[in-house]
């Protein structure tokens, strides 16, 4: 974990640490990778700090290919359905798992 955006913010590892519930020590071990940080904690702390947790653990961002422009895309829509649309989908697709050469012409 960076300590660069947490100086950047005139913050301490004392002060952070509180703010996050845990004790300097165990803050220390995050930003030396001597000790994972839980998710939860890194969403505190981008929080805190102002910034995503991409740029806290200092991940790069990429480009995303095309099989994952395709998942948020389903994702985008799924999000549209209402309950009913959503139980019908579900349905339909267990009955493609059942069915995979699709045998069975009716829905």
């Amino acid at each position: 974990m960076t300590s660069a955006l947490r100086e950047a913010q005139g913050l301490g590892q004392r002060a952070l640490a509180q703010c996050v519930g845990v004790n300097e020590s165990a803050y220390g071990k995050w930003e030396r990778n001597e000790n994972q940080l839980k998710l939860a904690d890194a969403a505190k702390i981008a929080d805190l700090l102002g910034c995503k947790i991409d740029d806290l653990v200092g991940r790069e961002a990429r480009e995303l290919g095309p099989e994952m422009e395709r998942h948020e895309a389903l994702e985008r829509q799924w999000a549209l359905l209402n309950h009913e649309g959503k139980t019908k989908l579900l349905d339909y697709a267990r009955l493609l798992a059942l069915d995979p050469n699709n045998t069975r012409k009716s829905i």
